[in-house]
């Protein structure tokens, strides 16, 4: 499977023992941001709305990443620097090797 295109201000490193991200939510305080974790992708989602002087201002924002098979989700973490920047870190593992590839025969309707 293609991992999707990384969002503006993500970015992504894999050494041999780690992988981490970062990705920018500068703007979003920790409790309005949502990591999800579901298989092998990683979701990321944040809802910010303030009220100032009768005027609303609304921030949002979805984010879907497929992650390496090596990365051993289990060990997934997240923490919120000063400048507003959301950090991932992860153990890396040995990677299931992928199937073969299966061809299946397309059959008509009678």
């Amino acid at each position: 499977m293609k991992a999707l295109p990384e969002p503006d201000g993500a970015k992504k490193e894999s050494k041999d023992d780690k992988f981490s991200m970062a990705m920018d939510v500068k703007g979003f305080p920790p409790e309005a941001i949502k990591v999800q974790v579901l298989g092998n992708e990683l979701l990321v989602s944040a809802n910010h709305e303030v009220e100032h002087e009768g005027h609303y201002h609304a921030m949002h924002f979805n984010r879907q990443f497929i992650l390496p098979r090596e990365v051993d989700m289990d060990s997934l973490t997240t923490r919120l620097d000063k400048e507003g920047k959301l950090h991932f870190e992860a153990k890396k593992r040995n990677a299931p090797a992928l199937p073969p590839v299966r061809e299946l025969k397309v059959l008509r309707d009678k």
